[in-house]
């Protein structure tokens, strides 16, 4: 148990990790580092954090229905991120954020899988 419970203490602070960089990917993506062909909009930044933010509450209580809902959100965001690295005009911060994207789903469905297994060795005993 103590090694399921190790493996999911680092694969909560990892998930948390990758998401807050995630929130912050994409203020930088639609306020500031916007490609010239685009203006900053306030608007599409609250949008795009609004699916994020809504799972923050329980993330943070270590809900394992949460990190799974937040490996299907996290595919939502991959799509155009994998769109936009192939436009020479966003940059390198399409490529940061694929990068963390892949990063955030592995550790979120890790924590998941782990939690889940230490949860069940815990019952059984």
């Amino acid at each position: 148990m103590a090694n399921f419970e190790s493996k999911s203490d680092l694969a909560f602070k990892a998930t948390m990790a990758g998401y807050f960089l995630q929130l912050v990917i994409v203020v930088l993506s639609t306020t500031v580092l916007v490609p010239t062909h685009k203006s900053p909009n306030l608007v599409i930044c609250v949008l795009s954090l609004i699916p994020l933010l809504i799972l923050l509450p329980w993330l943070i209580k270590r809900n394992i229905r949460a990190h799974i809902w937040l490996c299907f959100i996290v595919l939502g965001y991959f799509l155009p991120a994998v769109l936009h690295a192939f436009i020479p005009q966003y940059g390198w911060l399409p490529y940061v954020e694929v990068a963390n994207l892949i990063y955030l789903f592995i550790v979120a469905m890790l924590f998941a899988r782990w939690e889940q297994k230490r949860y069940q060795i815990s019952v059984t005993r």
